[in-house]
């Protein structure tokens, strides 16, 4: 009896297996050698990992040595992190049943940037602090970010020598900001202060040298030379509405997101004057009047002079219409969803966000002064924005020329609900399945680097390469898939665009989802 029930246990168990999808078969091994990827030395306590399906653990020995046993046959995408290095490595290998495969693993070292900043004497300057600045686009607009900070020494150096990403373009800034509320009149009796410079001797981000380091590259000797000027003087008057009054505004360096700001308040008639700014370009914000929040901004630039007669004009709260419609006949019953709308300006900043329960229509508070913006609207759900216009003008994946609120003229999203989906399988060239791949989808009507930013899809593919998008419009689209993520970078995005020739097109139809099977290919490769 006993042995009866024990083949009985054994039959369920084949079968639970076999329905399960489960390889039955004899296990295979990943095993290989950790190596530095310069100088070709083994590396111990590297950390290996196979991830799924079968997830398989190890720690690199002395000699480098790794070992993933109890794996059963599929694709594998084996990661590689050593505690000091920061960054992972990862790579792509498919292992057949019963089969023990070796697989050398390169893993570089950490890259740095580090050097001196000196006066215009060449002498060290101390306690500065440097910024490094990263580049990259947000909502298709090219912005420069300050990334992390460093500080000079006694003898002038700094070093940044963690989490640096290779390929990817630095910029390098000796900051000086350091606006105060009033200075002598006479240009003669304000003392000289250094400036902010960028690597490697230059007022302005136009004139930057950008770093773009290689795998494991310590680049050394970046010297930053910090001139001195004169500081200067803005002054002007702020209005809300036309009228003048106490309103509260932010000082920033135009060029640059994330960085600090000056904050300060008009007098009651409107009037502000700041003091101690070095030649450079600036942007000033309005963002409270009378206790309100409001929007108001404005660029200038300090040359060799100060600035006089300075104006902003700040909206107060008018009431703008948003509208919110389906296209064609609304579905049956109560279908909700959540509308997101971000207002960018010209410098990436985000002038105005708004997030509202759809079905919506009615009028909301805009700060927003005249200008030109950018605007991305999201919904959730099996739906997608459609169109997008303002004053009758096409908003979508186009500029907004906003001329003020004047509570008549809305601004219109149309959510579709004939979107579809598109069901990708990413394959290597011997029709593997390569798990966690990037998937890329790419609309038809992408013709430059910056459309293609705003309207990439990216994804990542499951273990056994599937990956389904969401809800996108009907048309055209070019798919490819690569092994390696691919940033928001101008070299990441160059490199895309130009791989649009390796790309596979679908035509993805109203309410379906549309399947494609595609190879991964190299972005690096030339």
């Amino acid at each position: 009896m006993y042995i009866h029930c024990l083949r009985a246990l054994i039959s369920i168990a084949a079968f639970l297996v076999a329905q399960s999808g489960v390889p039955i078969g004899p296990n295979g091994t990943i095993r290989g050698t950790v190596l530095d990827a310069v100088s070709g030395a083994p590396l111990a306590d590297v950390q290996v990992s196979s991830g799924v399906p079968n997830s398989a653990d190890s720690t690199s020995t002395n000699t480098g040595q790794y070992q993933l046993t109890g794996l059963t046959a599929g694709p594998y995408r084996i990661s590689a992190h050593h505690p000091d290095r920061g960054q992972f490595v990862y790579t792509y290998a498919y292992l057949d049943s019963g089969v023990t495969l070796t697989l050398d693993l390169h893993l570089p070292p950490e890259a740095s940037i580090s050097g001196r900043v000196v006066d215009e004497n060449q002498n060290p300057v101390v306690n500065q602090p440097v910024t490094l600045i990263r580049s990259e686009y947000q909502s298709g607009l090219l912005c420069h970010v300050a990334d992390r900070s460093a500080t000079t020494g006694s003898d002038g150096q700094y070093a940044f020598r963690t989490g640096l990403e290779s390929g990817r373009a630095y910029l390098l800034l000796a900051p000086h900001f350091d606006p105060i509320p009033d200075a002598p009149a006479d240009l003669a009796q304000r003392k000289t202060l250094p400036r902010s410079t960028y690597y490697p001797d230059s007022a302005t981000i136009e004139g930057a040298l950008p770093v773009t380091l290689q795998p494991g590259e310590n680049r050394e000797r970046v010297e930053i030379q910090m001139a001195s000027s004169k500081p200067y003087c803005a002054d002007g008057a702020l209005r809300s509405d036309g009228k003048p009054g106490s309103g509260s505004f932010a000082i920033g360096q135009a060029a640059l997101l994330g960085m600090p700001e000056y904050h300060a308040s008009s007098t009651p008639d409107g009037k502000f004057r700041v003091c101690g700014l070095a030649p450079d370009r600036y942007s000033l914000t309005v963002d409270q009047w009378g206790g309100e929040q409001v929007y108001g901004s404005t660029g200038f630039r300090i040359s060799t002079a100060d600035l006089h007669g300075l104006e902003v004009d700040s909206a107060a709260g008018t009431a703008q219409r948003l509208e919110v419609a389906w296209d064609g006949e609304p579905p049956p019953g109560d279908v909700r969803t959540n509308v997101s709308i971000a207002i960018l300006t010209a410098a990436g900043r985000v002038a105005l966000s708004v997030e509202k329960s759809f079905p919506f229509a009615g009028a909301f508070p805009i700060h927003l002064p005249a200008g030109d913006y950018d605007v991305d609207a999201t919904v959730t759900g099996e739906l997608y924005v459609k169109q997008m216009t303002y004053g009758g003008a096409n908003l979508l994946h186009h500029t907004m020329q906003f001329a003020g609120a004047d509570g008549d003229t809305p601004l219109r999203i149309v959510v579709g609900r004939d979107g579809g989906r598109l069901a990708v399988t990413v394959n290597d060239a011997d029709s593997h399945a390569v798990p966690a791949a990037t998937v890329l989808i790419m609309p038809e009507e992408v013709t430059s680097v910056a459309s293609l930013a705003t309207r990439m899809v990216v994804g990542q593919a499951d273990h056994s390469g599937g990956y389904t998008s969401a809800t996108l419009a009907p048309g055209k689209y070019s798919l490819l898939a690569c092994t390696r993520t691919v940033r928001r970078t101008p070299e990441d995005l160059g490199k895309l665009f130009d791989a649009r020739s390796k790309a596979q097109t679908v035509e993805l139809g109203p309410k379906v989802t549309t399947s494609a099977t595609i190879q991964a290919v190299h972005l690096d490769d030339p």
